[in-house]
């Protein structure tokens, strides 16, 4: 599930909240950002369609690479890893997280997320 127009631009200028929003429902290929595509020139293995879409949108509001979360819960597929955030300077600054559980993007700080879910995930 993808953030609202309306949700992005309260936190967002309108160009960048439209480009998110594409990205996030699909009508944008992540593979179109030229950060994506040096990254899989790179890659071995190729990252998820959720992760590609991260890095887009990294390029997109103008951050400082995507970073994760983890806890003490572990899955086959992300390990330890409970949500990726894209860092844009402060913890408590508007960023876009992807939380693996539910596989929902959010637009929120990463520290408010880690408040709210730092108990539930035993996050470290």
């Amino acid at each position: 599930m993808a953030p609202s127009i309306k949700t992005l631009s309260a936190r967002f200028d309108s160009v960048i909240a439209k480009k998110v929003r594409e990205l996030m429902t699909g009508k944008t290929d992540p593979e179109d950002y030229q950060s994506v595509k040096t990254w899989l020139s790179q890659c071995y293995n190729r990252p998820s369609k959720k992760e590609l879409i991260m890095e887009a949108l990294n390029e997109v509001i103008g951050g400082y690479g995507v970073e994760v979360l983890r806890g003490r819960y572990v899955d086959s597929y992300h390990g330890d890893i409970q949500a990726a955030y894209i860092n844009t300077g402060d913890t408590y600054s508007a960023t876009i997280l992807l939380d693996h559980e539910t596989g929902d993007f959010h637009v929120t700080t990463w520290g408010d997320w880690f408040e709210a879910n730092e108990r539930k995930r035993k996050l470290v």
